[in-house]
């Protein structure tokens, strides 16, 4: 009932806020989300030396 209520009340401001509801939809098909994961990562490993170093998962080749 909470995320109702908030989504109905920022809508209601005089310059409506949009509120971010992916429920039922997969993260990764989702551009701000893969945007936003994206910037994250480049933040945690900017050279990209973990990523190197992890074993790609044989399900993600």
């Amino acid at each position: 009932m909470f995320p109702y209520y908030l989504r109905k009340n920022l809508m209601n401001f005089k310059k409506p806020i949009n509120v971010f509801d992916p429920r039922r939809k997969d993260l990764q098909t989702l551009t701000p989300v893969v945007i936003f994961c994206g910037l994250i990562l480049e933040c945690i490993d900017p050279e990209t030396k973990i990523q190197n170093s992890i074993k790609k998962n044989s399900c993600n080749s």
